[in-house]
């Protein structure tokens, strides 16, 4: 393991060295022979050589390998993956001081025991779990072994919710669209309380000058769909909504 709590940091910013010769640095050493100069350094740190944001940025890796970042913004912002991570047990904390928006993580880092674990219910290697945390909008991406994927919001799950959704995800499937009507003014929340093996995501919104409509998409195992619809029912009793199953 690599010491997380000695901070990252840049350690070389740059961008007037071309691109076909910082492309060819495979190590840390490629860079200080190229500009003759030794600089010190630890595990994790970072070399940048754009200006624009961090499209050019590699962090110091094991062996002293310069690793890309692989950028899962599309938009130039610093991605910290798991080929670093995985020999961190506080990869946020190593990377507190640096702006970045999205970091892998492994089962037993510290952000996942204080965050998602409960007494009951602990991430576990062998469920072969993939994280990655967004630290601009809070969401924990996980990709799971069979072959699906998912978002949760950091203030609204636990592993146990986790655990759930995806032993849920392996069943039987059926999807709804919910569309209800409001009143323009209103600010109250209707949106339904589904269980945990359920997804809902917003579809959008239409309005006039008196009401909106509000649409969502909500799928989960079809055992569960009664459970749903009652809870629909309940939550939407007075209001105009139209239920379709897709």
């Amino acid at each position: 393991m690599e010491e997380s709590t000695i901070k990252a940091k840049y350690i070389y910013y740059d961008d007037t060295i071309k691109t076909e010769d910082f492309s060819t640095f495979r190590k840390i050493a490629d860079l200080f022979r190229f500009i003759n100069k030794d600089l010190e350094y630890n595990y994790g740190d970072l070399v940048a050589f754009s200006k624009y944001r961090d499209t050019e940025t590699y962090i110091i890796g094991k062996e002293d390998k310069l690793i890309k970042n692989p950028d899962y913004s599309n938009a130039g912002y610093l991605t910290i993956p798991y080929e670093i991570t995985k020999y961190l047990d506080d990869a946020l904390g190593k990377y507190s001081e640096i702006e970045i928006q999205y970091i892998d993580l492994k089962f037993d880092d510290k952000f996942i025991k204080e965050n998602i674990n409960t007494k009951s219910c602990k991430v576990l290697e062998r469920w072969d779990w993939k994280f990655s945390y967004n630290y601009e909008t809070q969401e924990l991406y996980i990709d799971f072994p069979n072959d699906t994927k998912n978002v949760f919001k950091i203030n609204k799950t636990s592993s146990n919710k986790i655990l759930k959704w995806y032993n849920g995800s392996k069943l039987d499937q059926i999807t709804f669209e919910l569309s209800y009507e409001t009143k323009k003014i209103s600010n109250d929340n209707y949106e339904p309380k589904l269980p945990p093996t359920w997804d809902i995501e917003y579809n959008g919104i239409s309005s006039n000058n008196l009401e909106r409509i509000k649409k969502f998409i909500l799928k989960g195992p079809t055992i569960d769909k009664d459970k749903v619809i009652n809870s629909i029912n309940r939550k939407l009793k007075n209001l105009e909504y139209e239920l379709t199953e897709l």
